[in-house]
């Protein structure tokens, strides 16, 4: 005999109240699923000490004209159907959140549904067979006996258990899109804690192996925190850093919200937080009163990700790690990074080797390009950095300020006194030696440039400035070449080099061949001591007869 129970809302009310709210056309479905989930919690927390060994399970199956949800959750007697079923939000009597069956969501269904079968059971209780419909202005709930529950339907009745529910969804006259729901449920519920089978197949993943799935993620961070003031505020998740996406996806309640919050570039994963409200609005969330601590435990682990990031990184990450360092205000992000470029080295440096190299010195140059002043001060040891970009020297700032080292413009005063580029002063040519001049003039005979003596730098052997070049009184292989005066093609040789240097600036050639330039002093050292010495020596003794 049919028990006929009215739900005392109006369609018109529910329509706009509560169908309409959930966005997603086949939201009703996860809502289905969502309070199955909730029945198999309300079992265990009213039996979980006496039947130990329970496992919940939801399990779906999808036809064309109807699907079905299943669960061994707690399930509803007879006497209960007015409490829960009747009070659209009624909750139990410990004042649950959870409302098992019957759930405000419940009647997102209707969206796609004529008529909903319900065959439920509490445990140690009668089953219960209902018929929810819409019944002109309002939803009616028919009690009915097995005999009068649709033939094709009746054999489902033998998949309840000892406890649980059965949901048979009938589809609104036409065939329901099985491709699509099963995408749609397989997309949104795929991190339920419980297991869940659709069409005999589980589609549930660990937050971890959803990550890990992508090749592209990279520095996977996963986590479970509680807060520890309240035990019960709880969140886990799965961060990771991606190239491709610069956004958190986060699942509260299940419930997808893209760029609910995004601490830094790059960073995607998946959160869960039992405690928010079942909302896809980041404004919701603000209002709800743990948010502080959902955002405190969501940043640190952003945080986490970065930190493990940094510690291999590879090119493409210098960009995201550079921002994160800047925002952070934190050096340890890029102090792995090869980002800098230092003069007279084709390869990137890291931060670490920086500051290695500027510590003997306590000053960090920089500049644009390559130059005459940036060559002389890395020939006195000095560190220039060139062409960094602004968040780059933002960084070298930063670190110059924790290790107490300067840091200039390598076009500034301070770095040309620096370089040695102070008091120079051209030896005219009655006030130079005999040597000199012969030996000025075979250089001269070697370039159209014009060939000056200076004095004023220690460092450099010669320099280029336009249509000139400049020898260094005191160079080693200027008073080399002294030494062989009296056989030009010898002083010639000895000074072809250094001669050859300077004419490669003033064609317009961007060579700094340092290393070359130094192996050949190194070899002109051991020609003066083991070769030239001894040969000078022979010929003086020729000259002089002895």
């Amino acid at each position: 005999m049919v028990k006929k129970r009215q739900i005392t809302i109006d369609l018109e009310s529910l329509s706009e109240e509560v169908i309409y709210k959930y966005g997603d056309y086949h939201a009703g479905f996860r809502e289905l699923l969502q309070n199955a989930a909730d029945a198999i919690e309300d079992y265990k927390d009213y039996y979980g000490r006496k039947d130990k060994k329970f496992n919940g399970t939801i399990r779906v199956a999808l036809f064309p004209s109807f699907i079905t949800v299943w669960d061994n959750g707690i399930g509803l007697a007879s006497k209960e159907i007015n409490q829960y079923l009747l009070r659209l939000y009624g909750t139990d009597k410990k004042g649950r959140d959870r409302a098992g069956i019957f759930g405000r969501g419940f009647f997102a269904i209707f969206k796609e549904a004529s008529q909903v079968y319900v065959f439920t059971r509490r445990p140690k209780r009668d089953r219960v067979f209902l018929k929810v419909y819409p019944d002109k202005k309002w939803f009616s709930c028919d009690e009915i006996s097995l005999d009068e529950i649709p033939s094709e339907f009746r054999k489902f009745v033998s998949d309840l258990s000892e406890h649980g529910t059965l949901l048979i969804v009938i589809s609104k006259g036409r065939k329901f899109p099985i491709k699509e729901i099963e995408d749609y449920l397989r997309k949104t519920c795929v991190f339920f804690d419980i297991p869940l089978y659709i069409n005999g197949a589980r589609i549930n993943k660990t937050f971890r192996e959803a990550i890990e799935e992508n090749p592209m993620n990279r520095a996977i961070v996963d986590f479970d925190e509680s807060d520890i003031l309240d035990d019960n505020k709880r969140i886990n998740g799965c961060l990771a850093y991606q190239t491709s996406n610069n956004m958190i996806q986060a699942f509260v309640h299940n419930i997808k919200v893209l760029n609910l919050i995004s601490p830094v570039d790059s960073v995607c994963g998946y959160i869960n937080y039992n405690k928010l409200q079942v909302v896809p609005s980041r404004d919701a969330l603000v209002q709800n009163e743990d948010y502080y601590f959902f955002i405190n435990v969501l940043t640190r682990k952003c945080d986490e990700v970065m930190k493990k990031l940094s510690r291999n990184p590879q090119k493409d990450d210098y960009q995201a790690l550079l921002n994160y360092a800047i925002s952070k205000k934190s050096h340890i992000y890029v102090w792995n990074a090869r980002i800098y470029q230092m003069s007279g080295q084709s390869e990137r440096i890291t931060l670490e080797k920086v500051v290695e190299l500027a510590r003997p010195k306590k000053i960090i140059f920089f500049s644009e390009k390559r130059n005459l002043i940036v060559d002389r001060l890395r020939k006195r040891d000095y560190l220039v950095l060139i062409n960094p970009s602004e968040r780059e020297l933002d960084i070298i700032r930063m670190i110059a300020a924790k290790n107490q080292f300067e840091i200039h413009n390598a076009i500034s005063d301070f770095a040309r006194k620096k370089a040695g580029l102070g008091n120079r002063v051209m030896i005219p040519e009655d006030r130079m030696t005999t040597l000199e001049r012969k030996t000025l003039k075979l250089a001269q005979e070697m370039t159209d440039l014009k060939v000056l003596i200076m004095e004023g730098d220690e460092v450099d052997e010669a320099e280029h400035i336009k249509g000139e070049i400049r020898i260094q009184r005191n160079s080693r292989i200027f008073n080399l070449a002294k030494k062989a005066i009296n056989y030009p093609f010898i002083c010639k040789f000895l000074l072809s080099p250094l001669i050859s240097h300077e004419i490669s600036h003033e064609n317009g050639l961007d060579v700094h061949d340092e290393e070359f330039y130094t192996k050949f002093e190194v070899s002109l050292r051991e020609l003066n001591e083991k070769i030239l010495k001894d040969f000078l020596e022979a010929e003086i003794k020729k000259l002089h007869g002895t």
